[in-house]
């Protein structure tokens, strides 16, 4: 299993390096480029149906115990639905921040993002995260000898 092909620094021969690896047995490559090999059988998914969503949101709540949206009403829950148009991720990021704001304006603010959801949705849960944790995030980064990030060297970080 590779997921978030699209990440990888040269994914083109991380692919042609798994044939070989590989040699009769099969893998699932995830990616949100497509992947231009003869070997690869491409899958496209599509976004969630309604009916889909609505139980991928309550066992989304149920697992990560949001209370205050366990209860919500199926009017929500397909709001929900129609502000992310039924894409996982998206569906997980507004479930995440919906446990420290209103859901009410969570969907207001989905709705005034327009198609720019993701960024929206990241800026939001950035800004939910302590000075503290933004700069764990930050730092995480793999630093290379000698780089200086945030006025830091690798051996101050």
């Amino acid at each position: 299993m590779v997921d978030n092909l699209e990440t990888a620094e040269n994914a083109d021969a991380l692919v042609s390096h798994l044939q070989n690896l590989l040699g009769v047995s099969r893998a699932i490559v995830t990616s949100r480029k497509q992947v231009r090999h003869d070997f690869v059988r491409a899958h496209t998914l599509k976004e969630l149906t309604r009916e889909d969503s609505l139980f991928f949101l309550r066992k989304d709540l149920e697992q990560r115990r949001v209370e205050q949206l366990m209860h919500a009403s199926e009017e929500k829950l397909v709001a929900i639905h129609t502000m992310t148009g039924g894409a996982p991720l998206a569906l997980k990021l507004v479930v995440a921040q919906a446990r420290f704001l209103d859901l009410d304006v969570v969907l207001r603010r989905l709705r005034n993002a327009g198609s720019k959801l993701y960024l929206f949705i990241y800026r939001q849960s950035w800004e939910q995260l302590s000075l503290v944790a933004q700069k764990i995030l930050i730092y995480q980064q793999p630093v290379q000898s000698g780089e200086i990030v945030h006025g830091h060297t690798p051996r101050q970080i």
